[in-house]
């Protein structure tokens, strides 16, 4: 594409004279003649050493219209492309050196320019926009040069006039892109998606595609375990099922579990359980194609719950699984500053019933012994009076029974008592492949009667009570006050928004370690947002009431109403319902009215 060695421009973009502090005074505005886009700046940067300048290269109508209309036909498709689009920005940005600049998109006075690099999920992201389906807005950060505190206006004019033309043509514009690689990205989501809308169709709250590729590359990484050192899934036959798929004449097929069922993971150490359930875990989300994971799929009200001693809780019921502990300590209406584990797992359970979650993942590696299981001697030492917890194993059944819950999905390889209460026992055999030995669990059962039980089965007590909620108003929460510096952990300033932030102090911080399905730090974000939002509500609302508000704004206007009149934030992900509320639960500057 011929590209004039000028931008056409509203003003004179940059003064080539080196001036401290005159970044402000630039145009907003780059107006490319012949490049069908624009660069419109949503925030300047004061000096080089301020934060980075904002903008948006803006795709025009006539550009626009250049790209298929299948790659953008239905919302899911549109997400995918998006995508797409800032995947293949990143790899340009990350890897291709552009004439013009001989050290790529990075340069060491400055004019490094960069985006939102997505992980191996596909997510709604705030980084590209396609507006009415009539222009498209690709948001990004650039570190404008400068000489010590001094603007480097020729530097400057060379990263607007030749490497970001150079940029947008080769990894935005239509001419760029290959359509059957595009297409093949897209509709591989979609059918993803689709697989998990018709779960429910078919009776089913989980599903593994044979010849999915679960373990990953290392215990720090997401990418899949390489080729020859992965084996991938292979579903029993008695669980194989197969579903159809819009852009396939073939079904995908694989385990299928279903709904209704308490469903055991076993097996021995080191043979896969764990890497099983974090694998449904995560099945919330669609995987770009290659990742491994695509079509592993669980329905979007599944959660997992952990022990988290140490966790805030406020005003949470949780005397089915908790008597009494005092006079003073009802259960009830439960709050503490320092969750022990089976209290912490109690109120999460709780919590995410509360908001709607109708599948429940649990692992025994990280859950509270005495909130799974109490064996028949503990019972025999400690009078069922003298113990406040009713174990997970005697109320499991009734959560299912009594149509609380869909589904339950335990690992677990140390306690044969749960074979007593599950529908379906999987088995992780050597090999890494997974057998169903529920004929086997049974007989066992009938064969070696377990005391663990002890007829202790116990009725989980519904309660319809949703709280209400609202922030600390002795805090001021803006952007400036509520930040992020990784992925698991948001710090807020004290009360008043003191400069001065003590980041021992917990009430600083809201701790997101437990979230296993947050998986960006761009999620983050989304939960930052979120608060300042809830912030602004100066009276008691319905937690439901209050997500399902935010969610029904963003389905309507996109991920930009998070911020409202501020200028769009190019680095923000979405995240379901159950993550909100989870980091809202966390939060020990909540308030509920009691």
């Amino acid at each position: 594409m011929d590209y004039p060695r000028r931008p056409q421009y509203k003003k004179n973009p940059f003064s080539h004279k080196n001036h401290p502090g005159r970044f402000r005074d630039e145009s907003k505005e780059y107006l490319y003649e012949n490049g069908g886009f624009s660069v419109l700046f949503d925030h300047i940067q004061s000096d080089p050493f301020a934060p980075s300048s904002k903008f948006r290269v803006i795709i025009k109508e006539y550009e626009f219209q250049k790209y298929p209309k299948q790659f953008y036909k239905n919302k899911i498709r549109k997400t995918a492309f998006q995508d797409y689009i800032v995947r293949n920005t990143a790899k340009t940005i990350l890897s291709e050196p552009m004439q013009g600049n001989s050290n790529s998109f990075f340069a060491p006075k400055g004019g490094d320019i960069n985006i939102y690099v997505p992980g191996q999920e596909v997510i709604e992201n705030s980084s590209v926009f396609i507006r009415d389906e009539k222009t498209m807005e690709v948001r990004m950060k650039i570190k404008l040069p400068g000489i010590g505190r001094r603007v480097n206006g020729k530097l400057a004019a060379k990263v607007f006039t030749s490497v970001l033309p150079q940029l947008v043509t080769a990894s935005i514009l239509n001419s760029s892109l290959d359509y059957d690689t595009v297409l093949q990205f897209v509709e591989s989501i979609e059918d993803q998606e689709y697989c998990r809308s018709q779960l429910d169709k078919y009776g089913l709250v989980g599903f593994i595609r044979n010849g999915a590729i679960l373990p990953r590359a290392s215990g720090n990484s997401n990418l899949p375990m390489e080729k020859g050192k992965a084996v991938g899934f292979r579903s029993p036959p008695s669980l194989e099922v197969k579903i159809p798929l819009i852009n396939s004449k073939d079904p995908v097929v694989g385990m299928g579990i279903k709904k209704g069922q308490i469903t055991l993971i076993s097996g021995g150490g080191y043979h896969g359980k764990s890497t099983l359930l974090q694998a449904l875990k995560l099945g919330c989300y669609n995987y770009i194609p290659g990742d491994g994971r695509e079509f592993v799929c669980v329905v979007h009200e599944t959660i997992a719950v952990k022990s988290e001693e140490g966790r805030f809780v406020k005003n949470v019921n949780i005397n089915t699984f908790i008597k009494d502990i005092s006079e003073t300590n009802k259960t009830s209406d439960f709050s503490t500053l320092d969750a022990s584990g089976s209290t912490s797992m109690a109120a999460s359970i709780q919590e995410m019933v509360e908001v709607g979650a109708k599948v429940l993942l649990m692992d025994e590696d990280n859950c509270a012994t005495n909130f799974m299981i109490r064996d028949y001697r503990m019972q025999l030492l400690i009078s069922k009076d003298d113990e406040p917890i009713t174990p997970f194993l005697h109320l499991a059944r009734s959560l299912i029974d009594l149509k609380v819950l869909d589904s339950i999905i335990l690992v677990i390889g140390g306690c044969g008592d749960y074979l007593d209460i599950a529908d379906l026992v999987l088995c992780m055999e050597k090999g890494f492949w997974v057998s169903d030995k529920t004929d086997v669990a049974k007989k066992i059962c009938n064969q070696h009667k377990s005391l663990g039980l002890h007829n202790e089965q116990t009725s989980y007590r519904i309660t319809n009570r949703v709280r209400k909620i609202m922030l600390d108003d002795s805090v001021s929460f803006n952007r400036k006050s509520v930040n992020s510096k990784s992925k698991d952990r948001i710090f807020i300033r004290g009360p008043h928004n003191s400069a001065n932030m003590d980041e021992n102090d917990l009430n600083n911080i809201l701790e997101l370690s437990s979230l296993d399905c947050l998986v960006s730090s761009s999620q983050t974000k989304f939960l930052i947002y979120s608060i300042i939002l809830l912030s602004q509500k100066r009276t008691f609302v319905d937690i439901n009431s209050f997500i399902d508000e935010l969610f029904a704004r963003i389905e309507q206007s996109g991920l930009d109403i998070l911020g409202g009149t501020m200028e769009p934030d190019g680095f923000v992900s979405k995240v379901r319902r159950f993550e909100l509320a989870m980091a809202l639960n966390r939060f020990r500057l909540l308030l509920v009215d009691p």
